[in-house]
């Protein structure tokens, strides 16, 4: 999820089906625990995808390095995505906040972090915002955030806390995304629902479902982790999905009430929380 438009992904992970190639990553993994005094922590849950906050993570380039050979599956012709620099130091921590009085530390373009000026009349969350170079429109513990779908941006709450025990409002989760560059607190969703998220896609985390910015690739192409997939769909195993070119592919959410068009309705483990019913439409 870039201000301008991230590509490929969070942050909370493989070579297009049939298509275009992109590494691989396992899918988003989370960890939350429950909190007090009108808060949660981690929300009702954290998506953490990529390495913790501190130093940017893994390498997150296109590449050829998994994937079948099969005659079927076409040559990668994909642009390449930026690349996250591996062990470079931040300039500050989104979770010490440690930038000087009057400052903040807030992402930049989903890169990097930095400190910035806040605003002494700031603005309320859920308000839209332009983003400014040197400077944040939002509250001391906001930011200016691309909205799920790319086209607008909102003062956005970011978890406080740590990554191992974030904590939002109690309406919200904590998504840790882009090698840990992103802690913001998004919205939940029901992920049978094609509006949940607007042009956004719902995905799972270990206490729920939120909304984060979609990838867009449909069903049974090659993903990097669960934010690379259109709404409905989630990032999975090869050898579930039939076709898929490359170590994992999108592939559709299915539960009782919704049944797969194809293959069969298989339990996502652990459960996820508030959705045990939820599993994968596995076709491999």
């Amino acid at each position: 999820m870039t201000l301008h438009r991230r590509l490929g992904g969070l942050a909370l992970l493989g070579l297009l089906a049939c298509g275009p190639s992109v590494d691989d990553d396992s899918p988003a993994s989370a960890s939350s625990t429950a909190g007090g005094d009108g808060s949660s922590s981690g929300g009702p849950s954290t998506l953490t995808v990529g390495a913790s906050t501190g130093t940017a993570g893994a390498d997150t380039s296109v590449g050829s390095t998994a994937g079948t050979t099969d005659a079927e599956c076409p040559p990668d012709e994909t642009e390449e995505p930026p690349k996250f620099d591996v062990g470079v130091a931040l300039p500050c921590d989104i979770w010490e906040q440690d930038c000087e009085d009057g400052g903040k530390c807030v992402p930049v373009e989903h890169a990097t972090l930095e400190c910035v000026t806040q605003d002494p009349e700031p603005l309320a969350d859920g308000d839209a915002c332009e983003p400014a170079a040197g400077s944040d429109p939002c509250g001391p513990t906001s930011w200016c955030a691309l909205d799920p779908g790319g086209a607008t941006a909102s003062c956005t709450p970011m978890c406080t806390g740590s990554p191992s025990d974030p904590i939002c409002p109690a309406d919200r989760v904590c998504i840790i995304d882009d090698e840990g560059i992103v802690a913001e607190c998004q919205i939940p969703c029901d992920p049978f629902d094609p509006n949940a998220c607007g042009e956004g896609t719902c995905q799972r985390t270990d206490r729920g479902f939120g909304c984060l910015e979609s990838g867009g690739r449909a069903d049974g192409v090659g993903c990097a982790q669960d934010d690379s997939c259109g709404g409905g769909l989630l990032c999975a195993p090869a050898d579930e999905v039939a076709g898929c070119c490359d170590e994992s592919c999108c592939a559709a959410y299915c539960s009782p009430a919704h049944p797969c068009a194809a293959g069969t309705c298989t339990p996502i483990e652990p459960p996820i929380p508030g959705a045990p019913d939820v599993g994968s439409c596995v076709t491999g």
